[in-house]
């Protein structure tokens, strides 16, 4: 039979450059320029510098099974052992049998001037991580200032699925990555560039005639793919992020479709609708979702009604009843009947009882395939069932929209737990069609701190405390108390504090998931008296950002807190008769542009009181990159206000 097999030639959209000399090594030569280098002129700070790096990716015949071959060479300069992390390596591979993948002709090298010390054969260590993964680790030998690392291997794959793309972007500064590819017309991959920094190569063509399967009249045409970036930064993580892969440069592959080499087409995953129909007969998630008779007399009901208040007592009775076992499992075998029975199951286990349970008593509830934020960000253009690793309950109520997640004990009805807040997620509406949430944090989420201290004879500060936490704060409380207990909480609590001991403490609502969480306690501070003066600071019982947590020159990613906030703090000392203030530090007030964030903090006296408040809100749970250099400037505020000068009080 004679098949014609057609190319789309994808040059990505970027600024890029065409034409542009392609860097070549060769394994184990190293140039004197390389043995020379001191430190990398582009990044003097960087522990180590990635010299070169090189993926190739084609498809092999091998014994008249088409595989998927990935080669790839890495070169590193270290300049500081000591703080470079790569001298241990850990390759991943698939082991299903179905997507079974194997590292061969691996070989590394550690580079001391023109001495060579190779891994010995036997130190390259295979290991089982679990029923998907093994791993192959090394570690190069003697590596000391100035080496230069080197490793190559070959994967080889009996699936499509393993051309998945390269990243250009890691911890440390690159000097040239590639990414080559030849990949046979049939098969067809969407393609995207992840990440703001240009490529320096993008080159397309035709390669006719690449590969050739016999008892087929045609050869196959080849797309070849030369994608490279050159004096690659290292990309710096800091505070308050998503995971890093939504931002370091890469390119991501993944299969649309292929025709085999008999003719026959195969869509692997185009649109959305598609997806549903997939997910909806899924002999796992499709099954799991159809066992709303064994719930159905398993969840208290008061009425028949779908009402709100079932809702909750729905949600609260399967939080109760579950105790998460540290998996997401989203895909893979299932079984949430089991493990309601034994009272412990996945998150996806957990939720799938909880949709069943709903739909049981005739709610609209839905599936939502979800991400966790150390997972990455979801594709919205094209789905990718890889990149969902998270279920969620939609629960629709006369029109208003509910996200839903019972695998964590201490949440509210509504509210979803820190690691799933994600800002997008897939709803499986089986009757409909699919379609796009926001996931949205809770909008309130305040930590107020009051005290109220008095002076004594012996010159120390004694009163009360009251905190109260609402929204995130609350969950926060609640989370730390449980996993530390009440007094290892405490021990940390007075950790945080300088020259104070606390008493008496009393905790209230720990368990109404829907108030907030109160507590109380007796405290005593010590201040400094030097002569009959007192010296000292508000902030002794509480700082709130000791230090800017934002540092970057530059920051091309945005800033997620995960929730909008307010933090309020207020102490009050009633002075007496005995004591006068002799200096307050000056009043501090800062603002973000655009409404997003306020600070202020107040120095107030009168004749017998003393009151400080300190107050911080940032509205927006994410703010764009644009405003960084505000951001940091406004945290610097917030830090220097809590270390200014002490206060004094003088003896009347």
């Amino acid at each position: 039979m004679r098949i014609y097999l057609f190319l789309f030639l994808l040059c990505i959209s970027s600024q890029m450059g065409f034409s542009q000399q392609r860097m070549e090594a060769e394994f184990g030569k190293i140039s004197e320029q390389e043995i020379s280098m001191t430190s990398y002129e582009k990044d003097p700070d960087a522990n180590a510098v990635v010299l070169f790096e090189k993926a190739k990716n084609y498809v092999k015949l091998v014994n008249n099974s088409i595989k998927f071959v990935r080669e790839v060479h890495k070169r590193i300069k270290v300049f500081d052992p000591e703080k470079f992390d790569g001298k241990t390596l850990k390759i991943y591979y698939r082991t299903p049998r179905n997507n079974k993948e194997e590292i061969y002709k691996i070989k590394a090298v550690t580079h001391n001037g023109n001495l060579q010390n190779f891994v010995a054969e036997n130190s390259f260590y295979r290991n089982k991580e679990n029923e998907n993964y093994s791993s192959l680790s090394f570690t190069f030998p003697n590596v000391k200032e100035g080496s230069i690392i080197e490793f190559q291997y070959t994967l080889y794959s009996n699936n499509a699925y393993s051309f998945n793309g390269w990243e250009f972007q890691d911890e440390i500064p690159k000097v040239y990555t590639e990414y080559h590819s030849e990949i046979p017309g049939n098969y067809r991959y969407n393609k995207v560039l992840v990440g703001n920094l240009p490529l320096y190569i993008n080159e397309v063509s035709l390669l006719e005639g690449c590969f050739f399967i016999e008892g087929y009249a045609q050869n196959a045409d080849c797309e070849v793919a030369i994608y490279a970036m050159k004096n690659v930064p290292a990309f710096k993580e800091e505070d308050y992020m998503l995971t890093s892969k939504n931002f370091k440069s890469s390119i991501k592959l993944e299969l649309r479709e292929y025709t085999s080499f008999d003719g026959h087409p195969y869509k692997v995953s185009e649109d959305w609708s598609d997806v549903d129909n997939e997910v909806r007969t899924d002999k796992n998630l499709g099954r799991e979702l159809k066992n709303n008779s064994f719930f159905r007399d398993k969840v208290p009901m008061e009425g028949d009604q779908p009402t709100l208040q079932n809702a909750k007592r729905i949600f609260y009775f399967i939080q109760n009843h579950f105790t998460w076992n540290g998996w997401y499992g989203l895909f893979g075998d299932k079984d949430c009947k089991k493990a309601f029975e034994e009272k412990s199951g996945s998150i996806a286990e957990i939720n799938f009882a909880l949709i069943n349970a709903l739909q049981a008593h005739d709610f609209e509830a839905n599936l939502v395939l979800s991400s966790s934020r150390d997972h990455g960000l979801p594709t919205v253009k094209y789905p990718v069932l890889s990149e969902f690793n998270y279920a969620l309950c939609h629960l629709n109520i006369n029109g208003k929209q509910y996200l839903l997640d019972a695998s964590n004990k201490f949440t509210e009805f509504g509210m979803l737990p820190f690691h799933s807040l994600n800002k997008i997620a897939r709803v499986m509406d089986y009757k409909n069609e699919s379609f796009w949430v926001s996931v949205t944090p809770n909008p309130k989420n305040i930590s107020y701190l009051r005290t109220k201290l008095s002076i004594t004879d012996e010159n120390l500060f004694t009163g009360t405390a009251q905190e109260t936490n609402i929204g995130y704060y609350a969950l926060n409380a609640r989370e730390r108390i449980h996993e530390d207990g009440q007094e290892k909480y405490l021990e940390k609590k007075k950790g945080r504090m300088k020259n104070v001991t606390l008493a008496k403490y009393q905790v209230e609502d720990l368990t109404s998931l829907e108030k907030p969480v109160k507590e109380t306690y007796e405290v005593t501070l010590t201040p400094e008296s030097i002569n009959n003066d007192i010296y000292f600071s508000p902030f002794d019982l509480q700082r709130f950002f000791k230090k800017n947590p934002f540092t970057l020159n530059q920051r091309t990613y945005p800033v997620e807190f995960g929730y909008p906030f307010v933090i309020n703090y207020a102490f009050a000392l009633d002075l007496g008769t005995q004591y006068e203030v002799v200096n307050l530090p000056s009043n501090v007030h800062a603002e973000l542009p655009d409404g997003l964030g306020d600070f202020q903090v107040k120095y107030m006296k009168n004749a017998t009181e003393l009151i400080v408040t300190f107050t911080i809100k940032v509205q927006k749970d994410s703010i764009d990159p644009n405003y960084y250099e505000a951001l940091k400037n406004f945290f610097k505020d917030i830090a220097l206000a809590q270390s200014k000068e002490l206060i004094q009080l003088k003896k009347v």
